[in-house]
């Protein structure tokens, strides 16, 4: 799936839960998805109360993926804690671009893909139409959009909401993202583990087009698959979370050291 843009990034205010500090300790970053902003991981808020969530920031003319990445990465808050990058759909495809720049230790994908010949070809190939067509055009694009996504068991108070960022995004942020992610060079190894999650019903990244097979499939699963299914997709946040908060190996001169 661009949205309002905004500089940095937003945490979340949930009360606070109880993580193993191996899930706790660990910064885990996401980045929504086009056509919404921060709103789309409500259901993240509570089982991720340090979440931070990164905001759209004004892309520059013709400006590609990757260096959209390079720059949402830095408007972000410098920190020294191990951290994981995740996004869902393109903001996905964002965060194998942000690991390098972030230090990563892993990142996530939510029914994402790592090379642009995944997307569903109709949206591929209506791309260019979309940068010919007047503002208006676009404007009742995303009111009958705004009817389809989120369906295939997006809970209904959870489609609502997909309904409205949709309403509220940018026409300018989402020609750019459509060309972004069109001519995509794709990244299938950022130098850090992937973990990915898909669901088997989703229509806009169809799991049949991924190059690289995910972690984890969701039957049933929706393209907003962290709305379809909230709790597989935080069972898997956990996951990985835990992995890469826990301590590196020792190596054969550490043993025996007291």
């Amino acid at each position: 799936l661009g949205g309002r843009a905004k500089t940095g990034c937003s945490r979340t205010s949930a009360p606070e839960e109880t993580l193993p500090s191996t899930v706790s300790d660990v910064r885990l970053i996401l980045v929504p998805g086009m056509g919404v902003d921060d709103r789309v991981f409500a259901p993240q808020r509570a089982a991720f109360p340090a979440m931070e969530v990164a905001s759209w920031i004004e892309p520059e003319k013709s400006e590609s993926l990757a260096h959209y990445a390079e720059r949402l990465a830095a408007s972000l808050p410098a920190s020294n804690s191990p951290t994981v990058v995740g996004g869902l759909s393109m903001g996905g495809m964002l965060a194998l671009e942000m690991a390098r720049h972030l230090n990563a230790r892993a990142v996530v994908q939510i029914a994402s893909c790592d090379h642009p010949d995944a997307v569903m070809p109709l949206l591929t190939m209506s791309e260019p139409i979309g940068q010919r067509a007047s503002t208006g055009m676009l404007s009742l694009g995303k009111r009958v959009a705004a009817l389809f996504v989120g369906r295939g068991g997006v809970p209904k108070e959870h489609r609502r909401l997909v309904q409205e960022m949709l309403r509220d995004m940018s026409i300018d942020f989402i020609r750019w993202a459509g060309f972004a992610v069109t001519h995509w060079a794709g990244l299938a190894n950022p130098g850090v583990p992937v973990h990915h999650i898909h669901g088997t019903k989703d229509w806009v990244i169809p799991i049949s087009r991924l190059r690289t097979p995910p972690t984890r499939i969701v039957q049933g699963g929706a393209h907003v698959l962290n709305m379809s299914h909230e709790r597989e997709v935080n069972e898997f946040l956990a996951m990985v979370l835990s992995e890469a908060g826990a301590p590196a190996p020792a190596s054969d001169g550490d043993e025996g050291t007291p």
